[in-house]
């Protein structure tokens, strides 16, 4: 596992992560919950490929900004515990929001 944080697109969380495979290729995935569907992304790089790719595919999962799966309460818990650090924070253990 290289990355493991949590994600956000406007008002939907959920959780980013890749995983480097013994051959040198790495794939990346982003899973949401919303609308009482599961949303999963997930793309591969090559041994060798471009990671661009890679990226702009996994950042093309777009939700509606009206689509939340978060209360406003617990939006303005994780803006109130990263206060000053992040004004958007992707959840508490947003690493954005980690204090040394």
């Amino acid at each position: 596992m290289k990355i493991n944080f949590p994600a956000r697109i406007y008002r939907t969380y959920g959780r980013q992560f890749s995983v480097e495979r013994p051959n040198g290729s790495l794939s990346t995935a982003a899973v949401f919950f919303a609308n009482q569907r599961l949303y999963v992304i997930e793309a591969t790089r090559l041994p060798g490929g471009s990671d661009t790719d890679l990226i702009k595919f996994q950042q093309s999962l777009v939700f509606d900004r009206n689509v939340a799966n978060r209360t406003t309460e617990q939006m303005q818990a994780f803006r109130a515990a990263c206060e000053g650090i992040n004004a958007n924070p992707a959840g508490l253990d947003d690493p954005r929001c980690v204090r040394p």
